[in-house]
């Protein structure tokens, strides 16, 4: 995991996606939670790099991604990115129950177009750590834990998740 100043916060960089120009990218930022161990999803920010620097071009934050959602959901995850359709496939990660202290997660992949919010699943997780298939045949996690991921496209992830 890497370190980046926001301030007020000591957030870490959780996962890079690059789009198909090198000078676009997203990253899945987290912040430590006060008095607990575990990390909380703080924003979903594109990026651009201009000369040796990256600036924010678009972020969407933990509270904006919540908005209109009556259960808690967050960003787990990064696997790509489009800036060109302006989208990208995402882990997202839902309390089953609006009572926070008696919930299961579910996790899924699916397609966020970044500007309009809208999600498109695309396969849902039977395990948080399940990687995203896409048009692959579903392989049984017990075959991941054998060494059979090796199919599966390499991406950047830093995981320090809390599970429910």
């Amino acid at each position: 995991m890497f370190e980046e100043e926001i301030p007020g916060f000591n957030a870490i960089v959780r996962a890079v996606a690059y789009g198909s120009a090198p000078n676009h990218r997203l990253t899945l930022r987290y912040v430590p939670v006060s008095g607990r161990t575990d990390w909380d999803f703080f924003s979903l920010d594109w990026q651009q790099k201009i000369g040796s620097e990256w600036y924010n071009y678009y972020s969407i934050s933990a509270e904006y991604f919540q908005f209109g959602s009556s259960l808690s959901r967050w960003i787990s995850d990064l696997f790509s990115f489009n800036p060109t359709t302006s989208s990208a496939i995402v882990q997202i990660a839902s309390a089953d129950s609006p009572d926070l202290h008696r919930y299961k997660v579910v996790y899924t992949w699916a397609r966020l177009h970044l500007f309009s919010l809208e999600l498109q699943t695309l396969q849902i997780c039977f395990d948080p750590l399940e990687p995203y298939l896409g048009d692959a045949k579903r392989i049984p996690p017990s075959a991941w834990l054998n060494g059979l991921d090796s199919i599966h496209p390499i991406r950047f992830s830093l995981r320090n998740q809390r599970f429910n």
